[in-house]
């Protein structure tokens, strides 16, 4: 892992909440449920797992790998890193990059705190 961050020129770190990873976990169940996903042959069908949703819920909530994440960067020059923190800094980021005020595809970008 060490050498892809010291061949990144820029190293762009989601750090979203876990009530946003949840709602935007809900989110896509919602708007995918029972529609047909071409790379899945056995069952392509998008259906609720209450034991993925379990695992979720709890590595967000009880097994956060944010201090870990954090260890890790700490050892990264500074002036790579782009820490990201929520939806409307991602916004602003694109904006500035690209000129535009939404990127067509879900890219996972964001500005700094």
């Amino acid at each position: 892992m060490a050498n892809r961050f010291d061949a990144a020129d820029l190293i762009i770190y989601l750090d979203y909440s876990w009530i946003i990873c949840f709602k935007r976990f809900i989110e896509r169940w919602m708007n995918h449920r029972n529609k047909v996903k071409v790379e899945q042959i056995s069952d392509p069908a998008e259906k609720f797992s209450f034991r993925f949703f379990m695992i979720v819920v709890y590595k967000a909530i009880f097994k956060s790998q944010k201090r870990e994440i954090e260890s890790i960067i700490s050892e990264v020059n500074s002036n790579k890193i782009l820490r990201i923190s929520s939806p409307k800094n991602y916004k602003k980021f694109i904006n500035k990059q690209f000129g535009v005020s939404e990127p067509k595809t879900r890219l996972s970008f964001v500005g700094n705190r």
